[in-house]
């Protein structure tokens, strides 16, 4: 499989990269799919999403002067429904020099990178980006972007330390349909035992801001990692005139092969809005087959406040499920599995 994986890689970078033919090229991805069944209040929904399966190319080269260039190319690959476009996913072209790196092109912002690490049922439809990094009024995200035309900054002199700057110079092409400059940045710190970070971002024509902190703890098998989210959407307009807060945690065990999870996240009220806060509650259970292939069960449960419109799936699943209409509680079981090679 290994050599296999190497041949394909080293195909794949003659034909598109030919500049790099000689650099040792990793082929390396995800394929998830789960089927669902969704209560969206009036009615209900089920289908087979895909889970932000995907496929990518990376590489290194050393260069002259200790210095080494690195890129990758990512695709999501939606093989449940429609095609998908090469490259969808970060992509990006930089040099490194001892502990310091420095990309240019499409990727995640700290402040959505930050964010993952505190989710554990990322890219399912209880994926916690149903509920933070939004708003419901807009009806699309405003935080947890891949930003356009971007420039970024990591360094990781300190042991276990990580520092990320960001600068996006904002295009048409960026995802929530936003095209306003963003800065990003954050600071984690972590180790097999401590998770500890902090994030901010700031989108400057929407008068929008962010602060996030997480904070983990593992002993035995058990880890818990918990989220408090500020957000400040603004003043720009009469919708996004409202700030909010939300906060979380969540619990993974490992018994073996088996690993047991449990997640709550509850938002609060937006500023001028009341009773327009949601609560999210999931519990699953994962159990390896081999290294590199599991199969999960869970069930996500929604609670709405009567002015809220929070959902579930709202990125990384794939099928979007609504809620019917303000105040609606949604739930939902998924079953799926995930093979990463």
């Amino acid at each position: 499989m290994k050599n296999a994986r190497r041949i394909l890689g080293a195909t794949v970078a003659m034909m598109m990269l030919p500049a790099m033919a000689q650099a040792e090229v990793t082929v390396y991805g995800k394929i998830h799919m789960s089927a669902d069944a969704v209560d969206i209040g009036a009615g209900g929904g089920h289908g087979i999403s895909s889970n932000s399966s995907r496929i990518g190319f990376k590489g290194k080269e050393d260069l002259n002067y200790g210095l080494s260039t690195i890129w990758k190319i990512e695709s999501e690959l939606d093989i449940s429904s429609k095609s998908s476009a090469f490259g969808s996913r970060d992509r990006y072209l930089g040099l490194s020099y001892g502990k310091s790196t420095l990309v240019g092109g499409y990727f995640n912002t700290p402040f959505k990178t930050m964010g993952g690490k505190s989710d554990a049922f990322a890219d399912t439809i209880a994926d916690h980006r149903g509920v933070m990094g939004m708003d419901y009024v807009s009806g699309h995200k405003k935080f947890d972007v891949r930003a356009p035309d971007a420039v970024m900054y990591i360094n990781n002199s300190v042991k276990d330390l990580e520092f990320r700057l960001m600068r996006s110079a904002g295009s048409p092409h960026a995802s929530a349909g936003d095209t306003t400059p963003i800065t990003s940045t954050s600071f984690m710190y972590k180790t097999s035992q401590f998770l500890v970070g902090a994030a901010y971002e700031a989108k400057e024509a929407l008068r929008t801001s962010g602060l996030r902190l997480i904070g983990g703890v593992a002993f035995g098998g058990t880890r818990v990692t918990g989220i408090y989210e500020q957000l400040d959407f603004g003043d720009s307009n009469a919708e996004l005139g409202w700030d909010r807060s939300a906060m979380g945690i969540n619990a993974v065990h490992k018994m073996g092969a088996t690993t047991l999870k449990a997640q709550a996240r509850i938002v609060n009220d937006l500023d001028s809005d009341v009773d327009s806060g949601a609560k999210m509650y999931v519990a699953g259970v994962s159990h390896k087959l081999a290294k590199p292939f599991e199969i999960y069960g869970m069930y996500a449960y929604l609670e709405n406040d009567k002015n809220a419109k929070y959902t579930l799936s709202g990125s990384g699943h794939g099928d979007k499920y609504r809620p019917s209409d303000a105040g609606v509680t949604m739930s939902a079981v998924s079953f799926g599995g995930v093979y990463k090679f």
